[in-house]
């Protein structure tokens, strides 16, 4: 009777508890594993439920420990968002650590704490909220067309007879009437072949570019301004550990988050120094270079593997910290502080491309499908 709950929750062969077993007044929960030792004939039953309630029942003493390499599991959060098509709720659920506050976190432990307002939005902020620009216009010049040499009867913009005189497009090709020709305004394309349906669909959803997925509250951390100006001991060293120079120079960190830190702190204080903004922005879109180039982090949810280079017993190669896209989303806040929203436009589109689409699919599909309808030559 005693060992039939331990049987049910063990798992075959690596003899770890899947749920918690509660047996005489004593509670074993789930993860401990069962210890074997090699002179019993317990290693030898663990092929089948029925050999291992064998083994258990030939034992005097069952042992359980921790494994050594057990990975706790992730705490999950839930993102109510609104689909921008049909405004019905789609909950995203993710782990925690995917999260900028908990990349921010390794360098600051207890920085959520101070972190105030809500996360930035880069999409606005890089102006990805207006339209795309429209097509250069046509360069007009007069062409005599006596003998019909253009080809065609109508006008391409009014419809109207082709006279003798009309005007092309030295890039495009196009002719129109003298009429037109004088109208203000830029002349349009005339409509091309029929669009496939990839086209029919980037332009239905260019006419909803403020509807995407908002996903800066995964990918930013807030405001530090309230840290910044703190006086706590956490604050203090922060600022003598990250932003400590030498003969005016930052000093070379340890980790790579303690860069991506250190980017954030000096982003704050840019914002504060009129006269140093530019060389504090500087400086911190040169740490977050140094955090992708240093060795990768503990956090497989990026599969980016640790510092040693292994996982578990598997050795496995190393890889930066580029593959995080909360390094890339921070690079184009940088960037928009810069005033460069061209380049920010691209580190957006890094930070998106990088997203685990196990848990972020349809949101990253569908603004990826936005930034493509920006563009005047889709479909």
């Amino acid at each position: 009777d005693l060992c039939m709950p331990i049987c049910n929750a063990l798992s075959l062969p690596d003899l770890i508890l899947e749920c918690s077993v509660t047996v005489a007044g004593v509670r074993l929960p789930r993860g401990m594993q069962l210890v074997a030792p090699k002179s019993t004939a317990l290693c030898k039953a663990t092929r089948s439920k029925e050999a291992l309630l064998q083994g258990l029942q030939k034992m005097m003493k069952l042992t359980f420990t921790w494994p050594e390499h057990l990975e706790e599991e992730p705490d999950f959060m839930t993102w109510w968002w609104k689909c921008p098509h049909c405004r019905f709720p789609y909950p995203v659920q993710a782990p925690e650590a995917l999260t900028g506050v908990s990349l921010l976190r390794r360098a600051l432990p207890g920085i959520e704490e101070f972190i105030d307002g809500p996360a930035r939005d880069l999409w606005s902020l890089s102006s990805l909220s207006l339209p795309a620009q429209k097509p250069s216009e046509h360069v007009l010049r007069e062409f005599n067309n006596s003998f019909g040499v253009a080809g065609q009867a109508q006008c391409s913009s009014c419809g109207e007879q082709l006279g003798s005189i009309v005007c092309v497009c030295q890039l495009c090709g196009l002719f129109v009437c003298q009429v037109c020709e004088k109208q203000p305004g830029p002349l349009c394309c005339p409509p091309g072949p029929a669009e496939g349906k990839a086209g029919v669909s980037y332009k239905r959803l260019s006419g909803i570019l403020d509807g995407r997925f908002d996903l800066s509250p995964v990918l930013d951390f807030g405001s530090l301004d309230r840290f910044m100006t703190s006086e706590t001991p956490l604050a203090v060293a922060a600022a003598q550990r990250l932003l400590q120079r030498k003969g005016g120079v930052l000093e070379p960190l340890k980790s790579p988050y303690e860069y991506y830190a250190r980017a954030a702190l000096l982003q704050v204080r840019a914002r504060r120094a009129a006269e140093e903004r530019f060389q504090l922005l500087q400086e911190a879109c040169v740490a977050l270079q140094d955090c992708m180039a240093a060795p990768g982090c503990a956090n497989n949810l990026y599969s980016i593997e640790g510092a040693d280079g292994k996982r578990g017993d598997r050795a496995r190669p190393q890889r930066s910290m580029a593959k995080d896209p909360r390094v890339w989303y921070l690079l184009g806040l940088l960037l928009c502080d810069l005033g460069s929203f061209e380049e920010a436009r691209k580190a957006y589109r890094q930070a998106l491309c990088r997203l685990p689409m196990y848990y972020f699919s349809h949101v990253v599909h569908f603004n990826l499908a936005l930034l493509r309808s920006r563009d005047a030559d889709a479909g």
